[in-house]
């Protein structure tokens, strides 16, 4: 009776019983709930609906059967928070020195006045009878009394990226390991977060042995349209062309040996982030021109139209790499850990399911502006792999995450000459001896062969675990980035003490390991990488002998860089 009410009384054998978030997910409103296809039950990564017309539709447009419905483990924020918990404990005990915070969690409003919640496991406050005395109380300081904590300054980094106030799981972590939670000024910072590397103004105010958490020339890989250029013809993204520059080899594209194909197209801004005005279209020249995408500067890439799909709906990922050297080699690890991000609705190629933006672009920002609460919908890289590895004929999961691992140093490899020379300008080499790190978010996608693709690069991704409001905490990214900042600022060498000195030289685990993060080694790359390499490296010093960065110049000069890709000689 109770079911059928969709309520459920609250009494003192309740509050005793260990499988209450279970109990919770069965009641009668949830089910009612997920039966209107409302809220957060619908969409839940381990709770898809059955088959509907528009999934079945898009399945034989494709010309495949239908994926096999995936089973995630039914993980509560309980036993995430206990994870999380663990997680700091192991850290302590191996004696690293910074490690994964406390979770700063409210307790459950609609839990303490009703004994139950209809978010169930995936609600994002803390189920608790009563707020515990010691909830939200920062870690211990393991620091030397006898030293002065080392400070931070936070440089133009807004909330949206690293938390509100006490609650910034990034203060919080650095607290762990001695450093100050207040603030401090650039002239006595230790270390320097900032929004991109620091313009001259403030490089000149840092003292020498800074720790600065980028490097220069990012934006060649954080801006779509140089990433495009940086990496034209490498095979590392789907093909794109760069508008207005390259609307004349579009349109003969499209006219020529294209005018009789189906193309999908997704158009992105150049500049702008967290999924704002993207489209996918599909059709000629003609359907471009009518969207008006062939008159603005944009980005538009041909659409992989085979995702890996998961309950028939499209994941990417995201994917962490930390970069410690760009001179003279790129010296870059990768996070063995990261989120795949779901769409919220069924992947459909129709023409109504290419308006919907939510079976497309899996980006949280754009989910987040439908369904409250889409961050809870993430999944993390091992229960990915996991789902992977359980089907007989798929990708293999060691096989995606090799292809993963070249896919990043490819583009690092082909991202250091610029690097290389940006740090070489007066601005940057005339300024104090700083030392730099990057900590870089790589959106791949894998299709359904396992093939990996480079989507985009994130210089600044968001470094905290909180909601739009930063009220609520979801616990499948506390649990990903909390490891991550840990891991990263006990690999990093920053300072012991204020004033100390800051190398950034990666400094090993006790069992000889590199925490959460595995290095990425040399691969043997693809010949036009190699010749593309040389080529770049090469240009700077014949364009500084020159005097000049012209293309026909230097062709003038020398025929064989007409052969090299543009992107790459432009450098």
């Amino acid at each position: 009776a109770m079911e059928g009410s969709g309520m459920m009384a609250h009494t003192p054998a309740m509050a005793e019983a260990p499988a209450i978030l279970e109990a919770e997910v069965s009641t009668g409103q949830e089910r009612r709930e997920a039966e209107k296809g409302g809220g957060l039950h619908r969409l839940a990564a381990d709770d898809f609906p059955q088959d509907s017309v528009v999934e079945v539709e898009a399945e034989a447009h494709a010309g495949r059967p239908p994926p096999p419905r995936p089973r995630r483990p039914c993980r509560g924020a309980a036993e995430v928070w206990e994870a999380v918990e663990a997680l700091s404990a192991a850290a302590a005990r191996h004696g690293q020195r910074f490690r994964p915070p406390r979770p700063e969690r409210r307790p459950c409003r609609r839990f303490l006045l009703e004994g139950v919640c209809r978010f169930g496991y995936r609600c994002t406050h803390a189920h608790v009878r009563e707020e515990p005395a010691d909830a939200g109380r920062p870690s211990e300081d393991p620091a030397d009394p006898q030293r002065a904590a080392p400070r931070v300054c936070i440089h133009k980094l807004a909330d949206r990226k690293v938390g509100r106030g006490t609650e910034s799981m990034l203060l919080q972590t650095l607290g762990t390991g001695g450093f100050s939670t207040q603030p401090s000024q650039p002239e006595d910072a230790d270390l320097l977060l900032a929004n991109a590397f620091p313009p001259p103004p403030l490089l000149a105010k840092l003292r020498p042995g800074c720790v600065v958490n980028h490097f220069p020339g990012e934006q060649e890989l954080g801006a779509k349209d140089r990433l495009a250029r940086l990496l034209c013809g490498l095979g590392l993204c789907p093909e794109t062309f760069v508008l207005p520059e390259d609307r004349p080899i579009l349109q003969h594209r499209l006219c020529g040996e294209w005018a009789d194909s189906d193309k999908v197209w997704i158009v992105k801004p150049c500049q702008q982030g967290e999924g704002r005005h993207i489209q996918v279209l599909r059709g000629g020249y003609a359907s471009l021109t009518e969207a008006g995408v062939i008159q603005k500067p944009c980005v538009v890439s041909e659409y992989i139209a085979d995702p890996l799909l998961v309950g028939g709906r499209k994941v990417d990922l995201r994917v962490y790499v930390l970069v410690t050297h760009v001179q003279p080699d790129v010296e870059a690890f990768i996070f063995r850990d990261g989120l795949v991000r779901v769409c919220g609705e069924p992947y459909d190629l129709s023409a109504e399911g290419l308006q919907r933006a939510r079976g497309h672009i899996s980006n949280n920002a754009v989910q987040t502006k439908t369904v409250r609460h889409a961050c809870a919908l993430n999944w993390t890289l091992p229960q990915l792999w996991a789902w992977l590895d359980s089907f007989e004929g798929g990708p293999r999961s060691s096989l995606v995450w090799s292809r993963i691992c070249r896919v990043v140093r490819d583009a690092l490899e082909a991202w250091q000459p610029v690097a290389e020379l940006a740090a070489a300008r007066p601005s940057v080499s005339n300024g104090p001896l700083v030392s730099c790190y990057s900590l870089l978010a790589f959106d791949l996608l894998v299709d359904c062969s396992g093939a990996v693709w480079l989507l985009e690069v994130n210089p600044k991704p968001a470094l905290h675990a909180q909601s739009a409001s930063l009220k609520a905490v979801f616990p499948v990214h506390f649990e990903v980035k909390s490891a991550l900042l840990a891991d990263l600022f006990s690999l990093l060498g920053l300072p012991l003490e204020a004033g100390g000195p800051g190398t950034c030289r990666p400094l090993a685990a006790k069992d000889g390991g590199h925490f959460g993060f595995e290095l990425l080694r040399p691969s043997a790359a693809q010949p036009r990488l190699r010749f593309a390499l040389g080529s770049a490296a090469v240009w700077g010093r014949v364009a500084a002998f020159l005097g000049t960065n012209s293309t026909s110049s230097l062709v003038a000069c020398c025929p064989r860089w007409a052969q090299a890709p543009s992107c790459l000689a432009g450098a």
